[in-house]
Order: structure tokens, then C-alpha cells, then sequence
């Protein structure tokens, strides 16, 4: 606790600036050989059931359909300031 340093098995970093969207601060997490108890687990969409098994969320395609239209408005909004650019050159 003193030193702020990860645990054994444990790996954090982060994923570092992002275009467009640096207002997010995004990280990653990997865990190696760590076991988490089910009530300290975040399961809001997937599931691990106490058998172990594993319980896709129930809307799975949704989330990847607004994720491909966030990235398809970031493109969007990437041409519409190239065009912006282009005028003022």
C-alpha cells in the first residue's frame, strides 16, 4: 500500500491519448492467474455464474452497433473539419 505498486498477476497501464476524444481517460487492466470474488465483480451486462460459466450479455449486438456509429461519427466529423481546413487554405 505504501509503494502504490500492482499486485502480483496484475497489470495496469493506459492507453494514451486519443484523437478526438482526450477527454476520456481510457486504461487497460489484464489479470494474470487472479481470482476475483463474484460480489467484487462488475456484472451490469456479462455474467459469471457460480459454477463458473460464462453468461454473454443479453444485447451483445446493440452495444457493437452504437459502438460502429460512435466510430462512423468520428469519421464524419473528421471530413467535415478537413473541409473547414480546405476552405481556409
Amino acid at each position: 500500500m505504501e509503494t502504490h505498486e500492482s499486485m502480483p498477476g496484475v497489470v495496469v497501464g493506459d492507453i494514451g491519448p486519443k484523437w478526438g476524444f482526450n477527454g476520456n481517460d481510457n486504461g487497460y487492466l489484464r489479470l494474470n492467474h487472479v481470482r476475483i470474488p463474484r460480489e467484487n465483480m462488475m456484472m451490469r451486462y456479462s455474467r459469471v455464474n457460480p459454477d463458473g460459466t460464462y453468461e454473454k450479455p443479453p444485447h451483445a449486438k446493440l452495444s457493437y452497433g452504437t459502438m460502429i456509429t460512435i466510430r462512423a461519427w468520428i469519421v464524419f466529423d473528421a471530413a467535415t473539419n478537413l473541409q473547414v481546413c480546405l476552405c481556409i487554405c
